[in-house]
């Protein structure tokens, strides 16, 4: 367990000292703060993630599968002190999961269902998609589902 609380501070700590911006996407305001985080993360009862390799400011949204962005639905909510987070891809091979989110003063780190960290930085400005990050050579964006 205190290893597990080392990892997860260690993983905060990251977000506060990393600039969390994603190469040749906006960079947000000023940090937002962990409980503006939080209640932004909580406040929508979905979102959804979408990621791509290509080098976009959007994700793409086409009708046909070839020509969008893959994405998954998330969704977060508080438990006591910590936000949680639930994913669900809709791919077969791909089941949901749940996972724990580490939370900073510019955004948040997660690892999801599958893969590395993602940290997301959070763009106030950007009410399409206030949340956007960057691993290895993948963009992600998270947006609030209608």
């Amino acid at each position: 367990m205190i290893c597990r609380r080392a990892f997860i501070g260690m993983l905060s700590g990251g977000l506060l000292a990393a600039p969390l911006a994603a190469e040749g996407q906006r960079a947000g305001n000023s940090p937002a703060g962990v409980d503006t985080i939080k209640r932004v993360l909580t406040g929508h009862r979905q979102w959804t993630l979408y990621w791509d390799r290509a080098p976009l400011e959007r994700p793409r949204l086409g009708p046909r599968m070839a020509d969008r962005s893959p994405f998954a639905t998330l969704e977060f909510m508080r438990v006591g002190l910590k936000v949680i987070g639930h994913g669900e891809d809709g791919r077969f091979q791909y089941p949901e999961c749940d996972f724990e989110v580490a939370v900073g003063e510019g955004g948040f780190t997660f690892t999801g269902c599958f893969g590395s960290d993602k940290t997301m930085t959070y763009d106030p400005d950007d009410h399409e998609y206030p949340f956007k990050g960057r691993a290895s050579d993948t963009l992600f964006w998270l947006a609030p589902s209608n």
